[in-house]
C-alpha cells in the first residue's frame, strides 16, 4: 500500500485525531495529535454524556469543561505511516575488514504476491551515498538484488521465483576479487526447505551468478555513520519506510567467512518489542509496527502447540504491509488536565472553520487512593466499567470491506458521516476482526493512532444503531438522570491496577459489550463479590475472548483465535498462544472460565434483524422480588419497543457451562426469528437446527442471583439492553427495571474491607 492510496479521500472537509495516553487521570499533561485539510481548527475539551441524534431516545448531552480555553490552532495533514519491519544499528566497524566476501542468509516465507510493489526482504541500502545491497521480491514475483557500488545503485534481477507459502532459505553472497580486479561476484540461491510435516515434494535449490561491472560498496563511507541494517523493509525516499514485506522471516544471518557480523534468534524475547542478536556482538535490534510473534518457523514439526515450552519451531516474524502499532503522528498541542477533573469519558473537540468536527475521546479515571465522586448529597459507591479492551478490539473495522465473499454482503450499509470518514482513511490500522492483505488475521490493535468508530455520535454501518461505545454512553446518561454518583473505570485500569481501582465501590456495572476480558479482569470481578460487591451485566457476548495486554505497551492489545468461537478468522494451528503473555488464547469458555460462572450467563447466539422482548417468569412474580419489579406490571413484556431489548448478541442461562443452580431466572427472551443463529460453539454437528426461529437455546435470558460474599449479580444477556433502554428518554419499563435493580443495590450492597 502506497502512501497515496492510504490516503486517498474524496471528503472535502477531514479533521481527525488522537490522544496519547489514551486513559489518564486528573492533572495529567494530554498530547493530542490532528490532522485536517484545512489551514485553521479550534478546540475545546468536553465530558461526554450521550452523543445520539434521534427523536425517540434520549437527547444529546455533553458538557464543556469552561477551566480550559478554546484555543485555535494551525491545520496540517499528517499520515500514519504503516508496514511492520526490523532494524538494527550495527556499527560503523561491522562492514569493515570483509576481507572474501559478504553473505546473508535468511529462511523466507512469502504470503503475498502480486502485491503491485517491491517486496524488500533485508536492505542495508544507502541510495544516497549509493552503498550497500537491498534484496527483495519485485512486482513480476521473482527476486532482485540491488547494489551500491559508491557512484550508482545496479539492479540484477534474477529468475528465481519464490513460492506462495512455502519456505526456503534465501542466500546471497558476495565474493570480492583480488584488489588486481575491478569486478565482484554475486550468487544468489534459492533453496526450498523440505516440510517438517506431510509429504508434499518441493522443488530443489536454485541459483543465480553474477559477476558485477564494478566493485559492491556495501560498506557506509567514511563519517556517514553506523551501517543500519533493515528487515522487511526498505527507504522509499523522503525518510520514509515502505515497501514491506509480507511474510515470515527466520533466522536472518550475515558473515564474512568465518566471522559471524550478526545472527538473530526470534524466538529470544518473544513478548518484546527485541530482536536478538546471538552473534556475541551485541547487535540487538527492534521491531516497528508489532509484526506477529509467536508464529511458527521454517522448522516447526507440530510437536508441540505451545512457543514457551518448545526449543525449535517458533524463530519466524511474521510481517505485513498494512500493520499499524504507533501513527507517530507530531503532537499539534498539549493539555494539562485540571486536577479536579472527573472521572469519565471525555473529547477534545476538534472544528475546522468551516464547522467539521472531530470529537476525539479519551478517558479519565480517578488515582488509585483518590477520594471518590460525589454529587452534592452522595459520595460514589458505582463504578461503571468502560470496556476500553473491546473498544480497541473493533475500533477501525472494515468488515463491510472484505475481499472475496463477505458475512456481510446482504446487509444494508448505513452510510454516515462517520463511515465515510473512516472508509476514506486506509492508513489508521486494522481491527481484531479485520484480515491483512495476505488474508492473515490481525492479532493486535493499538490505542496510538485516530480511534475513528470510538466516537460519540458512532452508528454502526450495519446495524443501523449505535454500537460499543455510543452505546456504552446511554448508560452514563441514565447514571447522570438518576442522580447517582459514580466513578468511570476501563478494563485498563483493571489490568493495571487490579482491585485497587475498585476501591470504596460497591457496585459494578458493565457496558453493553464487554466482549474482551483477561483473567486480570476475572480475577477482579471474583475478588470483587467476595467482598460483598454487587454486578450489573447490562449486555451480550460479554467476558468471551480471552486478551492479553502487556503492562509495559498498555496501548496495544493481542487476542488469538482459534479452535471456537464466533470470529472472522481462525489463527493458524500451533499460533494459539499470545505471544504478550505466552497464555493460551480462544473462548475463556474452554479455558475452564466462561462467563457463566461470574455473571449467570453466557453467550448463546447473535443476528442483524430486529430483536425481541422479555416474558417474565413465574420465579419474577415471588413477593421477596417485588421490590425489582415496583412500576412493573406482571404481565408486560420487558423492551417491547425500540427494537427490543433481547437483540444484537445474546447470552442464556445454562448451569452445565457453570450457571449458579441457585439463580432466578427472571425473565427470558421471546423467540428470536431466523435471522438469530447459534453461536458455532454449540454446534456439535451440521444437521443441528441453528437458527432462532426453531432452536429454544437462541435465547437471552434475564437472572439475578446473591453471591458468596454477600452481594448481588444481576445479568440480562443482551447487547440490545442499554440501547433499549433509552428510549423515549428513559420513561420505558427497561430502564425502571434497571434503576429498580440499581438503588436496590446501592442501598443493600456492604462490601466487607479488603
Amino acid at each position: 500500500m502506497t502512501e497515496a492510496e492510504a490516503t486517498t479521500t474524496t471528503i472535502k472537509t477531514e479533521i481527525l485525531g488522537y490522544t496519547v495516553p489514551w486513559i489518564v487521570s486528573p492533572g495529567d499533561q494530554l498530547e493530542v495529535k490532528v490532522s485536517t485539510n484545512q489551514p485553521w481548527y479550534s478546540h475545546r475539551l468536553m465530558r461526554l454524556i450521550q452523543g445520539h441524534e434521534d427523536p425517540n431516545y434520549a437527547p444529546k448531552r455533553h458538557e464543556y469543561i469552561s477551566s480550559v480555553k478554546e484555543e485555535r490552532h494551525p491545520g496540517r495533514h499528517q499520515v500514519c505511516h504503516v508496514g511492520s519491519y526490523a532494524k538494527a544499528d550495527l556499527g560503523v566497524e561491522a562492514f569493515q575488514d570483509l576481507g572474501p566476501g559478504l553473505e546473508f542468509s535468511v529462511y523466507m516465507f512469502p504470503t503475498l504476491l502480486d502485491a503491485g510493489h517491491n517486496q524488500v526482504l533485508v536492505s542495508t541500502l544507502d541510495e544516497e551515498n549509493k552503498t550497500g545491497f537491498a534484496l527483495l521480491i519485485n512486482p513480476q514475483n521473482v527476486l532482485e538484488l540491488r547494489v551500491g557500488d559508491g557512484t550508482s545503485v545496479v539492479s540484477l534481477v534474477t529468475e528465481l521465483a519464490p513460492q506462495l507459502k512455502v519456505w526456503a532459505r534465501v542466500t546471497v553472497t558476495f565474493s570480492f576479487t583480488p584488489a588486481t580486479d575491478t569486478d565482484s561476484v554475486v550468487v544468489l540461491q534459492y533453496a526450498p526447505v523440505p516440510v517438517a510435516c506431510g509429504v508434499a515434494k518441493i522443488g530443489s535449490p536454485v541459483s543465480h551468478t553474477q559477476r558485477l561491472q564494478s566493485p559492491a560498496a556495501l560498506s557506509s563511507r567514511s563519517g556517514s555513520g553506523p551501517q543500519t541494517l533493515y528487515l522487511a523493509t526498505g527507504w522509499i525516499g523522503g525518510g520514509v519506510m515502505g515497501n514491506c514485506f509480507n511474510g515470515r522471516l527466520d533466522s536472518p544471518r550475515l558473515t564474512s567467512g568465518s566471522r559471524v557480523i550478526v545472527q538473530y534468534d526470534f524466538s529470544q524475547e518473544i513478548p518484546s518489542d527485541s530482536i536478538v542478536d546471538v552473534s556475541g556482538h551485541g547487535r540487538h535490534g527492534v521491531l516497528v509496527n508489532a509484526p506477529i510473534r509467536a508464529v511458527k518457523g521454517h522448522d516447526w514439526d507440530a510437536t508441540l502447540f505451545d512457543w514457551t515450552q518448545a526449543s525449535y519451531g517458533y524463530g519466524a516474524i511474521h510481517f505485513h504491509e498494512d500493520s499499524l502499532d504507533d501513527a507517530a503522528w507530531a503532537t499539534d498541542f498539549t493539555l494539562k488536565l485540571p486536577a479536579d477533573l472527573r472521572s469519565g469519558a471525555y473529547a477534545v473537540e476538534c472544528t475546522t472553520d468551516d464547522g467539521v468536527t472531530d470529537h476525539v475521546t479519551f478517558f479519565v479515571r480517578r488515582r488509585p487512593g483518590q477520594a471518590p465522586a460525589t454529587t452534592t448529597t452522595t459520595t460514589a459507591k458505582v463504578a461503571f466499567l468502560a470496556s476500553t479492551y473491546s473498544y480497541l478490539a473493533y475500533a477501525n473495522e472494515h468488515m463491510w470491506d472484505w475481499s472475496g465473499p463477505s458475512m456481510w454482503d446482504k446487509v444494508a450499509w448505513n452510510k454516515t458521516e462517520l463511515f465515510e470518514r473512516l472508509a476514506a482513511r486506509r492508513d489508521v490500522g486494522r481491527s481484531l476482526y479485520d484480515k491483512h492483505v495476505d488474508g492473515y488475521g490481525s492479532v493486535y490493535v493499538s490505542s496510538k493512532r485516530p480511534l475513528m468508530n470510538v466516537r460519540t455520535g458512532f452508528v454502526h454501518w450495519a446495524f443501523d444503531r449505535p454500537r460499543d461505545f455510543s452505546n456504552d454512553l446511554f448508560m452514563l446518561d441514565f447514571l447522570e438522570r438518576q442522580g447517582v454518583a459514580y466513578e468511570l473505570i476501563t478494563d485498563h485500569d483493571l489490568e493495571e491496577f487490579g482491585m485497587a481501582a475498585l476501591e470504596g465501590i460497591d457496585t459494578l456495572i458493565s457496558g453493553a459489550h464487554p466482549e474482551y476480558t483477561s483473567m486480570r479482569h476475572l480475577q477482579c470481578f471474583d475478588a470483587f463479590a467476595d467482598r460483598g460487591g454487587s454486578l450489573m451485566y447490562l449486555g451480550g457476548n460479554g467476558f468471551y475472548w480471552v486478551t492479553a495486554c502487556d503492562p509495559a505497551r498498555p496501548h496495544r492489545i493481542e487476542v488469538r483465535r482459534g479452535i471456537q468461537g464466533v470470529r472472522a478468522f481462525e489463527n493458524p494451528p500451533g499460533e494459539y498462544h499470545h505471544s504478550l503473555t505466552g497464555e493460551f488464547g480462544g473462548l475463556w469458555r474452554a479455558r475452564g472460565h466462561g462467563p457463566n460462572l461470574t455473571v449467570g450467563v453466557g453467550s448463546a447466539g447473535s443476528g442483524l434483524g430486529s430483536g425481541v422482548p422479555y416474558r417474565r417468569t413465574a420465579a419474577s412474580l415471588h413477593p421477596d422480588l417485588a421490590w425489582m419489579w415496583a412500576g412493573i406490571a406482571d404481565h408486560d413484556l420487558i423492551g417491547d419497543f425500540g427494537g427490543g431489548a433481547s437483540g444484537d448478541e445474546i447470552d442464556r442461562y445454562e448451569v452445565a457451562l457453570g450457571s449458579p443452580p441457585d439463580a432466578v431466572v427472571l425473565a427470558t427472551s421471546l423467540p428470536q426469528s431466523a435471522l438469530y443463529n447459534l453461536f458455532t460453539e454449540e454446534i456439535g454437528f451440521g444437521v443441528q437446527t441453528t437458527n432462532g426461529a426453531n432452536n429454544p437455546k437462541v435465547r437471552s435470558d434475564m437472572v439475578f442471583f446473591h453471591t458468596r460474599g454477600g452481594g448481588f449479580v444481576f445479568s440480562v444477556g443482551s447487547i440490545n439492553w442499554i440501547w433499549t433502554m433509552a428510549w423515549n428518554c428513559y420513561d420505558n419499563n427497561v430502564a425502571k427495571l434497571t434503576s429498580n435493580v440499581l438503588h436496590h443495590f446501592i442501598n443493600h450492597s456492604r462490601p466487607k474491607s479488603p
